[in-house]
């Protein structure tokens, strides 16, 4: 039994090929059409108004000395440990976890057991409500 060789392949690129008819379409009357078809919002007129509605709307947080749960003002997270308030060196290294940074690795661990029980807590929570 011998194999058909597909149209593309390595053996009819080296000119061993059928010849395939192709057959053009027939162009359909829609196609030469010139004019745009009516729109339903050409129509439509916008006028200005002084105060244009909004859905949504962000603006800049304002400058906080203090957030919740002991988050300091915008950018300053990288000026002392989150966990022991340690003021870091300028050549020290820093560990991130989530959006806080810490001087140790141990400080981080800390923190990470802590959001850990935290959230097995709401969770346990959760389920008896």
């Amino acid at each position: 039994m011998v194999k058909r060789t597909r149209v593309g392949t390595a053996s009819t690129l080296a000119g061993d090929t059928d010849v395939i008819n192709y057959v053009a379409a027939t162009p359909q009357p829609w196609q030469y059409c010139v004019a745009p078809m009516p729109n339903a919002f050409s129509q439509l007129q916008i006028e200005p108004s002084s105060q244009a509605s909004r859905i949504f709307t962000v603006e800049a947080p304002a400058n906080v000395e203090v957030w919740r749960d002991g988050y300091d003002k915008i950018g300053s997270f990288l000026e002392h440990c989150f966990y022991c308030k340690r003021k870091f060196k300028a050549d020290g290294a820093v560990f991130m976890y989530r959006e806080k940074a810490f001087c140790k690795t141990v400080c981080r661990e800390i923190q990470m057991m802590g959001d850990n029980m935290k959230e097995r807590l709401a969770a346990k929570r959760k389920v008896v409500d």
